[in-house]
Order: structure tokens, then sequence, then C-alpha cells
């Protein structure tokens, strides 16, 4: 997206990334529960066949991209997965406004785990199993990822994008609290909802301004550490909350969460670096 994006779009077209990507996960359940009912199992896993050839197809034949030299080319074959990500925690490390990023994304990963993970449990416990509450709450959560997605696409968002992933996050984090605080269930889909729409409101800015910033050289070795921890930290958040959760109220989970993430969004508010970073 950097490579073939103006630095002015990034936001849009982070929006409207996110918009799609939200989409997908409102409609594939959907989608596959009728391919279920009309077609065997191979058939429908054959279809990701289809599906891989036309995404790569329009990404060779139609998505131009400036060319690595051949000295670029040796250089990128010779090293090692690790080794991009030592040199990408070794770039995060001289740059502050990356690290503290970072930072932020590594506590909002596993603050995030309780309302992410542990919402059909608590509606369960708290509102009953029925099967239409637990589909309820994954539709109201994606179906407000798709809006947010949208209305950051159409609006970009805050002159300063440090400014606007506040917001995403002081929203999400008063989302969590509504959801250990609520005993209504509708208020709880409103709040299931709202975090689902302060998720692209959140990290949109947040993915711009490093695309917009970190130098093209070392983009795919930062973001190789951002999936890494995207991915270790909400399961390491599971490992804390999950076994709490049968101890403790997952209300209460969701309250402790919640003010965390509130605090959080304080201090990223308070941070001069991420806001100069932000402009």
């Amino acid at each position: 997206i950097p490579q073939i994006t103006p630095p002015e779009q990034l936001v849009r077209i982070n929006g409207i990334n996110s918009s799609i990507q939200s989409l997908s996960m409102l409609g594939s359940p959907a989608l596959a529960g009728l391919l279920l009912t009309i077609s065997p199992v191979q058939t429908i896993l054959f279809l990701d066949v289809i599906t891989a050839v036309i995404g790569i197809s329009i990404l060779f034949f139609l998505v131009k991209t400036p060319s690595k030299t051949e000295e670029e080319r040796k250089n990128a074959a010779a090293k090692s997965y690790f080794t991009d990500i030592k040199e990408g925690i070794g770039y995060i490390n001289k740059h502050g406004y990356v690290k503290r990023i970072f930072i932020m994304t590594a506590f909002f990963s596993i603050l995030l785990a309780p309302a992410a993970l542990l919402s059909p449990l608590q509606v369960a416990r708290d509102f009953g199993s029925d099967v239409w509450r637990l589909t309820a709450i994954e539709i109201a959560f994606s179906a407000g990822m798709l809006i947010g997605g949208v209305i950051i696409a159409v609006w970009g968002g805050f002159k300063n994008k440090t400014v606007t992933t506040t917001a995403g996050i002081f929203l999400f984090g008063l989302s969590t609290v509504g959801l250990g605080a609520f005993t209504n269930f509708i208020l709880y889909l409103v709040c299931m909802a709202l975090a689902g729409f302060s998720v692209p409101i959140t990290n949109t800015p947040v993915m711009s301004v490093l695309q917009a910033k970190v130098e093209t050289d070392f983009m795919g070795r930062v973001f190789s550490v951002m999936t890494v921890i995207s991915s270790v930290l909400m399961p390491l958040g599971m490992v804390i909350f999950g076994p709490l959760g049968d101890r403790v109220a997952i209300d209460y989970l969701m309250l402790t969460t919640g003010i965390g993430v509130i605090i959080l969004g304080g201090y990223v508010f308070m941070d001069k670096i991420l806001m100069e970073a932000g402009t």
C-alpha cells in the first residue's frame, strides 16, 4: 500500500482496506453457511484455489510497484526471516516515535483480549447461550468495524493522526467499560458495535504514520515486528485473562481492562513525540 499510494491518501486508502476486511468478516460466514447447504466441502475448499488465482493475477498483472535493483534482490535473498526481525527491532529502538507506537500497540493488544475473546463466554453467562445472541455480538462488532472503516476512509481523521488514534482508544475503552457495566442486552450490543467502530479509528492512523515515515528499505522489517507483536501478545493476554475468567466475573475484567485502555489513551495524548509524529 505505501509503495503505490500517495502519502496524503494513506489514511483514506487504509480506511477503505479496513472496510473491505470488515465486510469480508461480516459476509464470509453467511456465504459459507449458504454454500455448505448446496455444495460438498471439497468444492468449497476448491473455491480458495480460484480466489487465490484471481488475487495473484490482479497483483501480478495490474499493480505496478517500483522494481528492485539486482543488488537489492541479492541482499534480500541472503537474509533470513530472523535477521529481518532483528534489524526491524534495531530500527525501532533508534526511532523514538516508532518505539512508542510499538509500546502502545503492545499494551493495547493485551488489554484488547477480554473484549475480543471473552465476550461470547460473558454473554452466555450473563444473558444466555442462545445462538442468536452469540451471532448478534459477532455481527454488531463486524458491522461497527465496517462503518468505522467507511467513515475514516471518507473523513480521513483529524489533521493530527495521533489525535484520531487517541479518540479511537478512548472510545474502545469506554465501550469495554460498557460491556462490563450494562445488564441490558441491547445496550451491550451497542457497546460491542462501538468497540468494533473504534478499531479502524484507532489502527488506521497508526498504520498510516508508519507507512509515511518509515523508510521503504525498512518497511517490511518493521511491519514484520508489528505482526509478531500482534500475533503473540493477544494470546498472551488470554493466558492472563482466560484463567482469571474462571475465578473473577468477566464483567469485572471488562471494567478493569476498559479503564486500562482509557489510561493508555491518556498516555498517548500527552506524549509529545507521538503527537509530533501524528502531524
